[in-house]
């Protein structure tokens, strides 16, 4: 006789339903040992089926419900770093080829509330967004049109390092190379990690109480400028006392 497996300490169920379509799952801790077909008890036949069944009807299902098709999306009217940019934004939920025309102007709207934030980031305040799309076979092709509008240039900053620390070198180093140049767009990530950069250097020094006296940015809406200040008070270093 052919050789089997021994399937010992398996927790299941097993009734007359076995072979239906509901997929029967079984905890078992495996103990392997080959016997001959004589050898396995009839509880024993049953859960190898039972499990058998089980891998076959996985099988099955996951033929039966393949994952649905997406709509396709085309952002025009944007360069190629800004839409890079702007389609990190994009709301993770793309509707299905199918979906209902309610669903497609839901996630248009959800759209545009994302890039509207992300276009401001970028030092794009006045973004406009027009959205459209149609059936084509069978399938959503969806359209969605940017224009940037004006962008917001910094015309100045203010970043300085005061108190105790103000003369350490790595201070001095990390402001050598300042976030902005005169006229460039204000993209608020340069801002923030330049920020990340004089918090971290503080904790690294031992200024543990460093805190930002001021740390803003002033955008005028109507000429398109703004201005960055961001003064860090280093406090006093602490160090290590006698143990």
């Amino acid at each position: 006789m052919g050789q089997k497996y021994r399937m010992l300490y398996c927790a299941g169920v097993s009734s007359n339903r076995m072979m239906s379509r509901n997929l029967i799952i079984f905890t078992c801790l495996l103990v392997i040992t080959q016997v001959t077909e004589a050898e396995l008890s009839d509880k024993e036949k049953v859960a190898t089926a039972a499990v058998l069944a089980g891998k076959e009807i996985a099988k099955s299902k996951k033929n039966e419900n393949p994952s649905p098709k997406l709509a396709t999306i085309d952002v025009t009217g944007v360069d190629s770093e800004l839409k890079k940019n702007i389609e990190l934004h994009m709301p993770v939920a793309i509707p299905e080829c199918k979906a209902e025309r309610a669903e497609v102007r839901q996630f248009f709207t959800t759209v545009k509330k994302h890039l509207r934030r992300a276009s401001r980031a970028l030092g794009y305040y006045d973004s406009e967004f027009v959205s459209g799309g149609s059936v084509v076979n069978g399938c959503w092709k969806l359209r969605l049109r940017i224009t940037p509008g004006r962008a917001t240039k910094v015309i100045s900053q203010t970043i300085k390092v005061i108190g105790e620390g103000s003369k350490e070198k790595l201070f001095l180093k990390i402001l050598k190379d300042l976030p902005y140049k005169k006229g460039d767009v204000l993209n608020h990530q340069k801002y923030t990690d330049f920020k990340t950069q004089l918090s971290e250097a503080a904790q690294t020094l031992g200024y543990f109480d460093a805190e930002f006296e001021q740390h803003t940015i002033r955008v005028d809406p109507t000429s398109y400028q703004a201005s960055v200040n961001l003064v860090l008070n280093t406090g006093k270093r602490y160090r290590y006392g006698k143990i």
